[in-house]
């Protein structure tokens, strides 16, 4: 398989991630806090944090998000890429 084909199916495999409505909410949510705890993000957006725990973790694998522990907390940052995909995300809003 050609590098550049391979280079556009790994590009399809994390795009998928962003067809996901609850996923574009935390990664907004990351972008708008230095950090933030799975327990917040859970009040902020009403959802259960289990769920939040399964959408973060398909994030962390692919990289979008980093997940840091802090003591008894473990945050969750975003990156470069959330920073665009939020931009990307703020010129589909005007």
């Amino acid at each position: 398989m050609p590098e550049q084909y391979k280079f556009f199916i790994d590009l399809a495999d994390e795009l998928k991630l962003l067809g996901h409505p609850d996923r574009l909410r935390i990664i907004f949510m990351c972008s708008n806090t230095s950090s933030v705890t799975v327990g917040e993000m859970a009040e902020v957006l009403t959802m259960k944090p289990q769920t939040i725990t399964q959408l973060v973790s398909k994030l962390k694998l692919s990289g979008v998000l980093v997940k840091i522990k802090h003591g008894a907390y473990a945050l969750v940052e975003g990156n470069a890429t959330v920073d665009a995909i939020v931009k990307l995300m703020d010129e589909g809003v005007k």
